[in-house]
């Protein structure tokens, strides 16, 4: 409970923090609305689940006032709806750990691999004018996977996409899918986690048969190379629901066993005596070795001491605390600021994490900016015995 008070704390100070900040058009950051998950990494426990803007569930005791009502249900905001689980967000940069692993996995890239990270990114034979750029025009020069986690490189994994697509031309798997799409899946993307709550989103993983079906957004419904290239960076159509990217990060952090989130823990008796204890599910597993789970790790580690998410831990105590995580920034919709996420691991131990923090904001800008910062201050409440340590100011953090 304590958890879940100070989660709930630091979305809402987050969120308002954020106001003072802008975006790259110099206005300023709406906020509007965020969740915070808290997974236990072994388990799938719910530690806190955190959704703002709520309600005060008592409402519903003698019935909805005519003012709760429109509060409710006519609100842009929804503030009836469970951010964590009822809503499907485009993850940004978070997703980059995924697809790092799934391109490994294909043979696309490999752990001692060195690959360029330029401006801009542009698909081999492809005459139409058609380029990716960076969130940088620099040309950074040869990295590492880790190197490009850690200083969030689009175009490495935008090359990454393109191999993807090339494979799914020369060998379809099937009509509906490609090895993306198919490698996604196994982390339990496009899947409801199976969260003892109602009415969970399952998010949307794009392939060629769905774009068959979109002509408005596909030429003829012609899978294209950009469906690829941009789903390796979270971009694009793919969309997921912020506790499938805190179950795929347990993951992670597990060594690869998939656990079902749960809420329950335990059924009480009237009369205070243990009735059943909720059993924990994590029997499917990811297809990764401990050494490319591990890999992972470390650069997601180097992301907060030395990359895109430094500014919101600057003066963290790592060394008591581990913490490995990975900002994004999703753009959206004209009229509609990015996304600001941050999904981390935490624990004394950096190679067994204890929990896993996932941050989201809506129109809330960098994930540097306001998603790990809400996230630094969600550590302190899970180790109290590292003191208060405010969030920075991070207005002009990293994606």
């Amino acid at each position: 409970m304590r958890v879940q008070r100070l989660a709930e704390k630091a979305l809402a100070d987050g969120m308002e923090r954020a106001h003072g900040y802008h975006d790259e058009s110099g206005n300023a950051l709406r906020a509007n609305a965020g969740t915070v998950v808290v997974l236990d990494a072994d388990t799938g426990g719910v530690v806190a689940m955190a959704s703002n803007p709520g309600f005060d569930p008592s409402w519903y005791v003698h019935g909805l006032t005519e003012a709760q009502s429109k509060y409710l249900f006519n609100n842009d905001n929804a503030p009836s709806v469970n951010r964590a689980t009822q809503l499907k967000y485009t993850p940004g940069s978070t997703f980059k750990s995924i697809t790092a692993l799934a391109a490994v996995k294909e043979g696309f890239a490999s752990l001692s691999g060195s690959y360029p990270c330029e401006g801009t990114y542009t698909h081999p034979n492809d005459e139409s004018g058609t380029y990716f750029s960076n969130w940088t025009d620099a040309n950074l020069g040869y990295m590492s996977i880790a190197k490009a986690l850690e200083v969030s490189c689009d175009t490495v994994f935008d090359a990454f996409g393109s191999d993807f697509y090339f494979r799914w031309a020369q060998n379809p798997l099937g009509a509906n899918g490609d090895l993306l799409e198919r490698d996604l899946h196994e982390w339990g993307f496009e899947s409801p986690t199976g969260v003892d709550l109602t009415s969970e989103e399952r998010g949307l993983v794009p392939d060629p048969g769905w774009a068959a079906t979109r002509p408005d957004l596909f030429d003829n419904g012609t899978w294209i190379p950009g469906g690829d290239i941009l789903t390796m960076i979270g971009s694009g159509y793919v969309q997921v629901t912020p506790l499938q990217l805190a179950q795929a990060y347990a993951a992670i952090a597990n060594g690869g066993h998939l656990c079902r989130p749960h809420i329950v823990d335990q059924i009480m008796k009237p009369d205070g005596s243990l009735d059943k204890k909720v059993e924990d599910h994590c029997d499917r597993t990811v297809p990764y070795s401990a050494q490319q789970l591990d890999y992972i790790r470390g650069a997601l580690r180097n992301a907060v001491q030395y990359g895109t998410a430094q500014c919101a831990f600057a003066g963290f105590p790592t060394s008591q605390v581990s913490v490995a995580g990975k900002t994004g920034t999703a753009e959206r919709e004209e009229g509609k600021q990015d996304t600001s996420w941050f999904a981390s691991m935490v624990g004394p131990d950096p190679d067994r994490p204890e929990y896993v923090v996932v941050t989201m904001v809506e129109q809330g800008g960098f994930g540097g900016q306001t998603a790990a910062p809400i996230t630094r201050e969600v550590i302190d409440a899970l180790y109290p015995k590292l003191g208060d340590a405010s969030s920075p100011s991070c207005v002009a953090a990293d994606r």
